[in-house]
């Protein structure tokens, strides 16, 4: 479906995310949007896009969200047809700001038709929970931006 021209000025980009101020909206959906980070340079094959017109595979867009605050951040992860992107609310580098994307398809989660994909997401202070129509379940902690493998 398109996005609403309302709230997105008539344009939607994959893989981007507003932040809107529920409570400004109303007829003029600008006044509501706070932030936007557009997509990310990551669009969908033309694959995924006859997949889902066969009715094997949802729409592009967020699957499913969690948020998390944690000593004074507010991260918002959103799971996606590929990866999980995580962004950063009320940050230091502005309203809204893209901090990583982590890939949650494991090697052993992709078939060989390619209709695995990720379908839930839930997080808890510095823990991430994952899960891809595979069937399999990933459990990872997010590590601090300063430490050798941080994000």
């Amino acid at each position: 479906a398109p996005a609403d021209p309302a709230l997105c000025a008539g344009r939607s980009d994959k893989g981007g995310l507003l932040l809107f101020d529920l409570r400004r909206l109303g007829a003029d959906g600008q006044k509501a949007l706070l932030a936007r980070c557009d997509g990310l340079g990551a669009p969908q094959a033309e694959q995924d896009d006859a997949e889902v017109a066969a009715g094997f595979a949802p729409g592009g867009g967020v699957l499913d969200m969690a948020l998390v605050e944690e000593g004074g951040e507010s991260l918002a992860f959103c799971l996606t047809r590929g990866p999980v992107r995580a962004f950063e609310l009320h940050g230091k580098a502005g309203p809204l700001a893209h901090r990583f994307d982590f890939d949650i398809l494991a090697p052993h989660d992709v078939d060989t038709h390619g209709l695995v994909r990720p379908c839930a997401l839930a997080a808890v202070g510095r823990t991430v929970f994952t899960a891809t129509t595979a069937p399999s379940v990933a459990v990872w902690h997010r590590t601090d931006a300063d430490g050798p493998c941080g994000h």
